[in-house]
Order: C-alpha cells, then structure tokens, then sequence
C-alpha cells in the first residue's frame, strides 16, 4: 500500500472513530441520565381541546415540554396534533393516513388496538425491549409488572408482536368499574333509600321520573342515562355495565369459563341474552332514557334532568360537577355498590389493561430517550414523591410542578396514564387511616386534596364546589374499599390481538353495537339474539374464538 493510500486509510478510521465516538458520547445512563447533547423528538398526537393552560403557554409551549428539555435534554415538536385523543374517529382517521402513507413521526400515540397491529405488520415499529430493559426506572417497571396475569401473559403483553416489544402502553388500573351515583336531594324528595338490587335501582329511576324532583316538567326527567355506546366500555361514563353484571355478563370481554378452561366472547353468551331482555323491559317502561340513542348523556346530566348515573368512582369530576351549585348543601350525588347480586356479590368485568399506546419510529436512533420520557412522566404522575423532592436533572421544586401535572397529564407530550394496578386500594388505605385520625393530610402528598376537600365539605357543606366534588370523590374510595370483599370479577379475558382480528374485528363491531341497540330500543325481539350471536361467528368471529384459545392455553 502506498503511502498516500495508507494515510487515507489512517484519516477515514480516525474520521469513523469521530463519529462513532460522538455518538457514544451522547449516551445518558441511568432512567433519568440527562443526555449531554440535545435529543430531537418530533411526536404524533391528539390536541386537548381544554386544556386551559396559563396565559402564554399552548401545545407547542409550555411547561411540560420546558421541563423535558431541563431534565433530559430532549427537544419536542410535534409533527401533527390531529383531531384529539378523545375523538376516536377523527384521531382514527389521521392515524389511518399515516399507515397507508408510511410517513411516521418519531414518536406517535395509537388509540386503537388494530392499527397498532397494522403498524406493526407493517414493519413501521421499533423494538423497544432492549431500551425498556435497560432504561426503565422502577416506577415504570413497577406500573407495568403490577398488570401480571395467567398462562405467563406479562403487564406488556398487548405491546408484542412476533416477538418484539413494538409500543408502550398506558396503564387501565382496576378499581374503576361502574358504580350507581344516585342524588342526594331527589332521593330525599321522593322518600326513597339506598339501593341495593337492581329492583331497587329500578323503583328509584320510576320515582325521579313520574315525580319530577328536579321540577323539569312534564316528560323531561331521565331515570337512567345511557351512553350510546351501551355496555361494554370499561372505565367508561353511563354505560350500564353493572347491571349487565349483575346478571354475570360481560359484553366485548373474553371470559373463561371455569369448567372448560375455554374462552368465549362475553356479548355472545347466554347470560347476555338474559340482561339484554332485561335492560329492553327496563326501556320500554322508560326507565332509561328514552332518547339515549341521539341524546348527548353529559348535556342530559348538566341540565340536571337525570337522577342517577352509573360510571367510575371518578365522575364527580365530570360530568357530575355540572349540575352542582355554589353554595346550595343540597345538590350532591352519593355512590352505591349496587345492584349486588343474589349470592350476595357484585360482579365486575377485569378490564382490559391498556386502551392507548405510544409507539416509535423504526429509524428513530433514540428508543432510550423515549423510554426517559415514560420514566419522567411517570415520576411526577407516580404520586409517591415527597412534597419537597426535586424533579430529576433540575432545580424547579416537585409540589407545584406536581400538582399542575395531577390535574393536566393529557397535555404532557405523551398523553398516557400510567398507575399501579392497586392505586384505588393504596389511596383508600391512605384516606382512611389519616380522616380517622382527625388529620387535615395524607401521608401521601398527592392525596391531600381528597382529605382536604372531604373536611372542608362536611365543615360547610356546598360552600365550594371544588370541595364537594373531593368529597364525593373521596366517599367512593372510600366505599370501594369497605365493600371490596363483594367484589368478582369473572376469569381473565384476552388482551392481545390475534391475526384474524386485523381484518374482521372492526365489522363485527359494527354488527355488535347494531344488535344490542335494536333489542334494547325493542327494534327487534329478544329471540334477535340467538340470530346475531350466528352471524357473528359466521363473519369471523367463530374463527377469532379460535384463535384466542389457542393463544391463551399454549
């Protein structure tokens, strides 16, 4: 080799050196290493049409994005917020437009189960379990490890695909089954008293509605409201999901019978049929609302037209507080476990553990930043740091940065919520033991506001709103806990996504909804059931029951 030649030889490999070392030195260790050089991230996502953020701050400014540059060095744009992460369809449709065009952001949200299978079979998504094995803090670990379940399905099962960790999920904590908020006032105007079965909860709606307590007038008061999407929306406002249970029904669940080991759809069993017939005959008396198919359920509820509203312990927040009065000690909505079934249980479908993922570029060079993201979000969303702890790489102090995060964590670059599984029993326990002892406090700091709230209430009842909806927030903790040995839940159901799914699912959907709105609505007879139950495991359904066993006892 000639001398020129080597030289050149000697130059490039100091020139590759360079670079690779420049690369290597980039690197961050630890959950919340800073990295020494700014990490650009552009991100996919939703807007938050309300997210009320202080003057001068948006979407694209604010403190959220400021913090994620002081703590981490990472740099965020957006390259699209679409529609709203609240919004299905809208959101739905831009993600569809990004698998087809193959033109992805670094980083993106994806809210539907399906598309996140698409992407995947697609080739568009990165393996994420080196970065997560490597990076992940023991909070992040500890959300996702609190989500084990049977057959050595892990907390991250719906993020693999063939093999491969290809999304990072949000958390769906129990605890936020449905419950039956029943007001206060109306149920003193009427005479009546707590409920307990479904007969008492029936008896009650037939009172608001033939007694108008709320003196709507003639025909406008609402016993029951109803979301259009019925049953079947765990964690969801108005569906009647605890008095399908009641009847041992699960509709839009995998349920495992415990005699055959065998997994069938919950919509499709008999036990449905039977809550169907009577849910139809709770309509038809106009128990529920009667315009439940058209009518906007929260517009219902503000005008203070309906009497009770079965949802999660986490309604007073919205929509309950609408129909709320500053300083009027009356209007308030207490929550009941009911209806309990005969055998003395109250029966709750598990939910599904994840509803939304942020998924990420295959030729994004940075999986291990977007893993610190999740660790920094779930930092300050962890609600188990000390008021005076620092956030991690920064000066800023943890409490007011904490409590603006508590209430706004939709707007942080990755809207995901993440949470222990057990967080409704740990805030219980917490609540419990601290008004017990006279304290104006919990140990947990983040607890404080439902404590605070709670005392300020019962102080001077209706005097603030804020604090009469921490009061009934808290009165449903609370309860959960104290009536959590009724608690069943039927054996767990599928959480994954089986190949069949991908092409069949969103028509069996459809067909599902437009079956169990007929027969409650008594469009068609309860016979109907039988007929749709056929068509369903004709369209595909027969053959993705199939494959759900197979996958869930291999």
């Amino acid at each position: 080799m000639k001398p020129r030649q080597f030289a050149m030889v000697i130059l490039c490999i100091l020139i590759l050196a360079a670079a690779v070392g420049g690369a290597s030195e980039n690197v961050a260790e630890g959950p919340f290493g800073r990295f020494p050089e700014p990490v650009a991230m552009s991100i996919g996502r939703g807007i938050v049409a309300d997210a009320a953020f202080p003057e001068g701050q948006d979407m694209d400014n604010n403190m959220y994005i400021d913090l994620c540059k002081e703590s981490l060095n990472i740099d965020i744009s957006y390259a699209w917020l679409a529609g709203s992460i609240t919004d299905g369809d809208a959101y739905t449709t831009k993600v569809n437009l990004v698998i087809a065009s193959g033109d992805m952001p670094d980083v993106m949200y994806v809210g539907n189960r399906t598309q996140l299978t698409q992407l995947a079979e697609a080739g568009m998504l990165a393996d994420l379990q080196e970065a997560y094995d490597t990076y992940a803090s023991d909070v992040t670990r500890g959300f996702y490890e609190s989500y084990i379940y049977p057959n050595d399905l892990d907390g991250l099962e719906t993020c693999r695909y063939n093999g491969e960790l290809v999304a990072l999920p949000n958390t769906n904590l129990a605890y936020q089954y449905t419950i039956t908020w029943i007001r206060a006032d109306w149920m003193e105007k009427v005479g009546e008293t707590a409920p307990e079965t479904l007969d008492d909860i029936i008896r009650i709606a037939k009172a608001f509605v033939e007694q108008d307590p709320g003196e709507n007038g003639p025909g406008k008061t609402v016993g029951i409201t109803v979301n259009n999407g019925m049953v079947g929306y765990y964690n969801a406002v108005s569906c009647l999901d605890n008095i399908f249970s009641y009847y041992q029904s699960y509709p839009r669940v995998w349920v495992q019978d415990p005699a055959t080991g065998v997994y069938s759809y919950g919509t499709t069993l008999p036990e449905t049929k039977k809550a169907l017939a009577k849910v139809a005959e709770m309509y038809k008396d106009g128990i529920i609302d009667p315009q439940f198919a058209t009518n906007d359920f929260t517009q219902v509820i503000a005008a203070g037209q309906c009497g009770i509203v079965l949802g999660p312990w986490w309604q007073p927040w919205w929509p309950l507080e609408a129909t709320l009065e500053q300083g009027n000690p009356d209007i308030y909505w207490i929550p009941y476990i009911a209806p309990i079934a005969d055998d003395g249980n109250y029966y709750q479908p598990y939910p599904n553990p994840h509803t939304n993922w942020m998924v990420v570029n295959k030729d994004y060079p940075h999986a291990d930043a977007v893993v610190k993201m999740f660790n920094l979000t779930n930092f300050m969303l962890g609600q188990q740091a000390q008021a005076d702890e620092l956030i991690p790489n920064t000066t800023s102090e943890f409490g007011p940065v904490y409590d603006q995060l508590n209430k706004s964590w939709s707007v942080w670059p990755f809207p995901i919520q993440m949470i222990w599984n057990d967080n409704m029993l740990r805030l219980a326990a917490d609540l419990r033991k601290n008004i017990d002892a006279g304290n104006n406090f919990a140990d947990n700091p983040s607890f404080d506001m439902y404590i605070q709230g709670y005392n300020g209430f019962l102080t001077n009842p209706g005097a603030d709103i804020n604090q009469t909806v921490m009061y009934m927030n808290t009165t449903s903790v609370l309860l959960q806990a104290e009536k959590d040995h009724l608690l069943r839940y039927p054996l767990l159901g599928f959480p994954g996504t089986t190949e069949t799914m991908v092409t069949r699912l969103g028509n069996l959907e459809t067909l599902e909804n437009q079956a169990l709105m007929e027969i409650i609505m008594g469009q068609q007879p309860i016979e109907y059931f039988d007929t749709f139950v056929d068509q369903w495991n004709n369209q595909g359904g027969a053959q993705i029951t199939e494959e759900v066993n197979a996958a869930l006892n291999r």
